[in-house]
């Protein structure tokens, strides 16, 4: 049998926009996190960024910018860290950062496309 489509009210169409709204506001959010974590990362000196990476091994966002700040300093340092979980890692936050239009995400994007080219 054919499924019925389910049809929204007014209030379900509501409800679902503050749903989509709320999810946006998240996706912001998280991106603004990042880029803060990136200034910090960044002004760290390489012998932080290498225990913050040994410190942060099961929170791979956090690991993976600790290496894409790393790989800014020193790449041969940064790719040692480097394996197909980081990889993967490393290209979707290069999907992400594709549209953004901020000095952080550029650094970011040069930094990924730079490492995704030697791995």
């Amino acid at each position: 049998p054919a499924l019925k489509q389910k049809k929204y009210t007014g209030f379900g169409n509501s409800v679902t926009g503050l749903g989509k709204s709320a999810g946006q506001a998240v996706k912001e959010k998280a991106k603004e996190q990042q880029y803060e974590m990136w200034k910090k990362l960044g002004a760290l000196p390489e012998v932080r960024l290498v225990d913050y990476i040994k410190q942060n091994e099961d929170r791979r966002t956090a690991k993976s910018l600790a290496i894409l700040a790393l790989s800014v300093k020193n790449r041969s340092s940064a790719q040692r860290f480097i394996d197909d979980d980081i990889k993967n890692s490393f290209e979707r936050m290069r999907k992400n950062l594709a549209l953004e239009d901020n000095r952080y995400a550029e650094e970011q994007r040069q930094a990924l496309d730079s490492l995704l080219r030697s791995y």
